[in-house]
C-alpha cells in the first residue's frame, strides 16, 4: 500500500513540473485577392497588404456587390466580417464601402484589416449594338438592327417610309462609356440624320475614344428604278407595290398619282380595284366554310339537291346544270359562261346579281360537261359569292369581314363603288384613254372581281394562307394543300394559278386597273396594282408586269430582316 502511494506522488510531481504550450497569437492576413472564376472580373486581381490596409484595384465597370474574396491567413486563425464567419473564395460581401476583415488568432487576440477597392477608370469603348427605332405601316413599334460590316463600322437598313433625316436610334456601349457626334453628346433614344454615313465617337471612362462609322443602306433605289421604268414604258398613272420575304413585309411604296384632279399621290394606304385577284379571296372564303362543315366541295349547286336549290332557272334545267359542284366552279371546269366577248358579267349592268344568274341558268347551255374542260368563268365566281351568302346567312362582304378579313387585320379590303363619287375612303381614281372605268357595274362583280385593297393588305392576307410557318394560317394545312394542288391539265387549282414548282399567283384586269398577287416557294411574295395602263394588242404589258417582281428579287442582293407589317 505504501508503495502505491509513493508511485502516485512521484507521477503528480513529474506532471506538475512540465510547462504547458502557449496558444498561437498569429493573426496575419497573408494574401487577399479576387479570382476571375468566382467574380465578374476579366482576370485574377491581387490585393496589396500594407500594415492593416488592403488595397485592391478593379476596373471601373466592376459591380462591387457580391464579390467573393480569396485569402490566406496565419495558421489556426479565423476570419469574420461583421461577426459573420468568412470562407475563402466563397463568402460574398458588398465592397461599395471599405470592408473590415477581423482575423482572430488561436489565443483569441484579433487584428483588423480594412479592404478598400480602388476603381480604375475603364478603357472599354465598344459600340456593342445600333438600332433604328420606328413604327411599321400599321403603327406598331419595331427596330432595324445594324450589322457589323467591318472594323468599327456598321450598316443599317433604312425602311422606305421613314424620314432618313430624323431617325430615332437606340444603341448600346461598354459600361461607363459615352457617345458623341461632332463633339456633341448623343444618348440612346436621340434622333439623328442618317441620310448619309455618320461617325459616332465612343468615349471610355478613362477618356480614351474610338470612332465608329454607321452607314445607312436601302433597297429603295433598285426597286424605284425598275418600277419607274415599267410605269414610263406603259404610261401608268399610279401603282402600288409591296413584297414580303419569309412572311416579313420588306418593302411597300406608292408610285405616281392617285387622283389627277388634286394631284394626290399614291400611298401605301391607297386602295385599288384588284379585279380577278378577288377570286383567291372568294376561294379562301369557300374553303373556310368547308372547314366549318357548312358545305362540301362535292356539293351540287343547282337543283333539288343543290346548295342554291331551284332559286335560279328552275326545272327543267338545261343539260348538266344539276351536276355542277362547288369544286367545278372553283377550278373553272363547271362549263359555265366563259370570259369571252359574251361574258354576262360585262353586260346588262342594270341587272342585279340574281337577275344575271337567273338569265344565264335559264337561257344558256353549258360550255362543256361539268368537270371535263377548263374554261375561265367570272360568272362562276359570282355564283360562288351567292353560295357563300346562302350557307353563311350573311352578305358576301359581311362574311369576308367576319371570318377572313378582320381575323387577319385586312378589314380595309371591301367591295368597290361604281362611280367616282361612290369611291371608298383612300380609293384611287381609275383612268383609261378610250373607255370610262366607271361605265361598268364593278360592285356587282364582288366575288369575281369587285374588291378593292392595298398591296400591303393583299400580302398580309396571303401571309395567313400561304402555308409558311412565321404567321398563323387561318386555313388548315390540308386545306391549303388542296387549294393549291398542281393540276397539269390547266395549271389552275382552287382560286389560284399553280405550276409544277408550287408557285401560286393570280392576275386581274379591268378597264382602269391591273393587278397581280404572287407567292413563291422560296418565301418571297408580292403584290402589284395599277390604276391605269395603256394596253396595246401586241405589247407585253402583263409579261412585264409579272417580270417586275422577279426582276426586283434579282436586283436585291441583301434583304432587310425587319417586318414592316
Amino acid at each position: 500500500m505504501k508503495h502505491i502511494f509513493a508511485i502516485v506522488v512521484l507521477y503528480l510531481t513529474l506532471v506538475s513540473c512540465q510547462k504547458e504550450e502557449p496558444k498561437s497569437s498569429a493573426k496575419d492576413m497573408l494574401t487577399f485577392s479576387f479570382k476571375q472564376a468566382a467574380n465578374p472580373v476579366n482576370m485574377d486581381v491581387e490585393g496589396v497588404i500594407t500594415g492593416n490596409e488592403i488595397k485592391v484595384s478593379l476596373p471601373g465597370s466592376t459591380t462591387l456587390k457580391g464579390l467573393k474574396a480569396t485569402f490566406t491567413t496565419s495558421p489556426l486563425a479565423t476570419v469574420t466580417v461583421n461577426g459573420l464567419n468568412q470562407v475563402s473564395n466563397a463568402s460574398a460581401n458588398d465592397f461599395t464601402n471599405p470592408v473590415v476583415y477581423k482575423v482572430t488568432a488561436e489565443d483569441g487576440s484579433t487584428k483588423d484589416y480594412t479592404v478598400t477597392i480602388n476603381k480604375i477608370p475603364s478603357s472599354e469603348k465598344q459600340l456593342t449594338g445600333f438600332y433604328l427605332n420606328f413604327k411599321t405601316f400599321s403603327g406598331a413599334p419595331t427596330i432595324s438592327q445594324a450589322k457589323v460590316s467591318g472594323m468599327n463600322s456598321f450598316t443599317v437598313f433604312m425602311p422606305p417610309h421613314i424620314n432618313p433625316k430624323m431617325v430615332k436610334v437606340i444603341f448600346t456601349t461598354s459600361l461607363k462609356a459615352g457617345v458623341s457626334q461632332n463633339n456633341k453628346t448623343v444618348v440612346s433614344g436621340d434622333t439623328l440624320d442618317l441620310s448619309a454615313p455618320i461617325t459616332l465617337t465612343v468615349i471610355a471612362e478613362d477618356k480614351s475614344t474610338q470612332n465608329y462609322t454607321i452607314t445607312p443602306k436601302s433597297i429603295n433605289q433598285e426597286i424605284d428604278n425598275l418600277i419607274n421604268a415599267f410605269m414610263n414604258k406603259y404610261n401608268v398613272t399610279g401603282l402600288t407595290f409591296a413584297i414580303t420575304n419569309q412572311e416579313k413585309l420588306a418593302y411597300a411604296k406608292g408610285y405616281g398619282i392617285a387622283n389627277k384632279a388634286n394631284n394626290a399621290p399614291v400611298t401605301t394606304n391607297s386602295l385599288f380595284r384588284i379585279a380577278s385577284v378577288s377570286k383567291p379571296i372568294t376561294a379562301i372564303a369557300i374553303l373556310k366554310l368547308t372547314e366549318a362543315g357548312k358545305l362540301s366541295l362535292d356539293d351540287k349547286v343547282f337543283g333539288d339537291n343543290g346548295i342554291l336549290g331551284n332559286k335560279y332557272g328552275g326545272k327543267p334545267y338545261r343539260n348538266g346544270y344539276e351536276n355542277i359542284t362547288v369544286k367545278h366552279i372553283l377550278e373553272h371546269t363547271a362549263g359555265l359562261a366563259t370570259n369571252d366577248g359574251n361574258d354576262p358579267m360585262f353586260s346588262a349592268f342594270n341587272l342585279t346579281q340574281d337577275q344575271i344568274i337567273e338569265n344565264v341558268v335559264k337561257n344558256r347551255n353549258l360550255y362543256a360537261t361539268p368537270g371535263t374542260k377548263y374554261a375561265y368563268s367570272n360568272f362562276g365566281y359570282s355564283v360562288l359569292g351567292r353560295i357563300i351568302e346562302k350557307v353563311s346567312g350573311m352578305t358576301y362582304e359581311q362574311y369576308l369581314q367576319k371570318e377572313i378579313l378582320i381575323p387577319t387585320g385586312t378589314e380595309k379590303i371591301q367591295v368597290t363603288g361604281n362611280t367616282i363619287n361612290a369611291r371608298k375612303d383612300d380609293e384611287v381614281v381609275y383612268y383609261n384613254q378610250t373607255t370610262s372605268p366607271y361605265a361598268y357595274n364593278v360592285a356587282r362583280m364582288d366575288a369575281h372581281g369587285g374588291l378593292i385593297a392595298s398591296s400591303i393588305d393583299l400580302l398580309k392576307l396571303l401571309s395567313h394562307v400561304d402555308g409558311f410557318d412565321s404567321k398563323r394560317d387561318i386555313l388548315k394545312p390540308e386545306t391549303i394543300a388542296a387549294m393549291t394542288k398542281y393540276n397539269a391539265a390547266n395549271r389552275y387549282s382552287l382560286g389560284w394559278s399553280v405550276n409544277e414548282l408550287n408557285y401560286w399567283w393570280h392576275t386581274g384586269l379591268l378597264v382602269g386597273t391591273s393587278s397581280e398577287l404572287v407567292r413563291s416557294p422560296s418565301g418571297f411574295s408580292w403584290a402589284i396594282i395599277t390604276n391605269y395602263g395603256v394596253l396595246g394588242t401586241n405589247d407585253n404589258y402583263f409579261t412585264d408586269l409579272d417580270n417586275l417582281g422577279w426582276n426586283i428579287i434579282s436586283a436585291i442582293k441583301e434583304w432587310p430582316e425587319y417586318d414592316l407589317f
